[in-house]
């Protein structure tokens, strides 16, 4: 029956991939896979991982370890994470938002704008890159 478990577990749409591997060696622990464990492990998260990305990174390479599939899915959902925040934080309230209106605001005093914090406004989205 943990097997039947282990086989039907899917990431969640909200899950980190530490969190899944996490939940996986957890139920595979039970499942008397012995040596397979890792690759058990293994396929399972590239079967069920919710993120395409993530999965077509993992099928470019022939059957990598454990340890490999965990690093390329980290540094995947890491860029992901950090895409979706500079693409969908329209309202300028992220991050990487406030980084950049720092850096327009630095530029537009080399080209020799002075203006107060508010005009500087005007300058975002119009970085001199």
């Amino acid at each position: 029956m943990e097997r039947y478990y282990f086989g039907k577990r899917e990431q969640g749409k909200n899950e980190s991939v530490e969190e899944y591997i996490t939940s996986l060696r957890k139920l595979a622990a039970s499942c008397k896979f012995g040596t397979l464990v890792d690759e058990r492990i293994r396929d399972q998260f590239v079967l069920k991982c919710c993120s395409d990305k993530i999965r077509e990174e993992l099928w470019l390479k022939d059957e990598p370890p454990l340890e490999e599939v965990v690093i390329v899915a980290k540094r995947v959902e890491h860029m992901l994470k950090c895409v979706k925040e500079l693409s969908g934080n329209k309202d300028g309230s992220g991050e990487c938002a406030k980084v950049e209106e720092v850096v327009c605001e630095v530029k537009a005093r080399e080209f020799g704008v002075e203006k107060n914090k508010d005009e500087f406004s005007k300058f975002k989205g119009e970085c001199f890159r």
